[in-house]
């Protein structure tokens, strides 16, 4: 009786098949990428670290940095040659929310641009009016914008995009188990801490929410 012994090439193209396909998603970049990708990953961490005291303390620095640390990060991500490679369905999605957020935040800037006053008129009668009502020498512009406090919308647009991009790097960057574990163990350890230094603070003489006095609610967690 004949038997047939399968060929070298039958028996180890499958394995070998699929350490290249495990291979096409993850990152193929050069040493330069793999710092640049580190820095981003630690710099992730340090934001999870570092933003929910001062964040929740309402000081404006805080966010400051938040934003600072966040452009940093992306500025490493652009300077990378070769980036960490999403699987297609992924990929696709990215591409989706993509338009979604600059169609956002092109209507945030819409919203500070000076406009001719009765363009304002017929978009937004409510901004007309009460500039109408509590704006002196309205009947002398020729122009304003639809937000009422443009400085602000511009104040908070950076900061709502500087968490866009944080989730996009997450997204981009975090392809490996081990990159989540280290963000959910971070998450776990920061969510632990801030609950035992809320009881630490209730209980206190003079409690605090990071340098300010808490003044209210002093029977709650939270001020």
């Amino acid at each position: 009786m004949i038997k047939f012994i399968p060929a070298a090439s039958d028996v180890w193209s499958k394995p070998r098949l699929w350490k290249k396909k495990k291979k096409a998603y993850g990152f193929p970049g050069t040493k330069k990428d793999f710092i640049c990708s580190k820095i981003i990953e630690y710099g992730i961490l340090g934001v999870l670290i570092f933003s929910p005291l001062p964040a929740a303390s309402v000081y404006e620095w805080s966010i400051l940095v938040i934003e600072i640390a966040v452009f940093t990060m992306l500025g490493f991500y652009i300077l990378m040659k070769h980036r960490p490679i999403l699987p297609p369905g992924q990929e696709s999605v990215m591409k989706k929310l993509r338009f979604l957020f600059a169609g956002f935040f092109v209507y945030l800037v819409f919203q500070m641009l000076p406009l001719p006053v009765f363009l304002v008129k017929i978009i937004s009668p409510g901004t007309y009016h009460f500039r109408e009502q509590f704006s002196l020498g309205i009947q002398q512009e020729k122009f304003m914008s639809l937000s009422l406090s443009p400085f602000h919308t511009f104040q908070h647009g950076m900061e709502l995009f500087a968490y866009v991009v944080l989730g996009f790097l997450v997204i981009k960057t975090v392809t490996e188990r081990v990159q989540v574990k280290r963000i959910v163990t971070v998450l776990l350890a920061m969510g632990f801490f801030e609950a035992f230094y809320g009881m630490f603070e209730l209980y206190r003489d003079n409690p605090r929410i990071l340098f300010y006095k808490k003044e209210i609610n002093l029977n709650a967690l939270t001020g």
